[in-house]
C-alpha cells in the first residue's frame, strides 16, 4: 500500500492542482498493550471513530506486534510510503515503489 499525489498532472486545462493531504492520514490503528490484537480507525471530521466495515479488528499471531507498537496508535501514513508522481517521476519509477 501508499499513496501518490496525481494533481501535478497537467488536465485538460493545462493546469496543475495543489497536493491534497495524503490519504493515510486518515486511516489509523491502534494496538493494545500486550500487542496481540490491533483496532482499526477513520479520521470523521475531527474525530477518531472505530472502523467497523471489516470487523474493526484483528487478532495477531503469537508474540504480537512489535514491542515498540504496543499499547499506540498509528495513522497508516506511519507505515507506507508517499510519492509524487511528476516530484518523484512515477512514470519511471511506479515499478520500484510497487516492489
Amino acid at each position: 500500500m501508499f499513496s501518490v499525489h496525481i494533481n501535478g498532472i497537467r488536465g485538460k486545462d493545462k493546469q496543475t492542482r495543489p497536493n491534497g493531504p495524503n490519504p493515510l492520514l486518515f486511516v489509523g490503528v491502534t494496538y493494545s498493550k500486550d500487542g496481540k490484537t490491533g483496532t482499526l480507525w477513520e479520521k470523521v471530521g475531527t474525530e477518531w471513530v472505530k472502523y467497523t466495515e471489516i470487523g474493526g479488528s484483528a487478532d495477531f499471531d503469537a508474540g504480537g506486534v512489535a514491542d515498540r507498537f504496543r499499547g499506540n496508535g498509528y495513522n497508516l501514513a506511519n507505515f507506507y510510503k508517499e510519492y509524487d508522481w511528476v516530484a518523484d517521476d512515477g512514470y519511471d519509477n511506479f515499478a520500484d515503489w510497487t516492489g
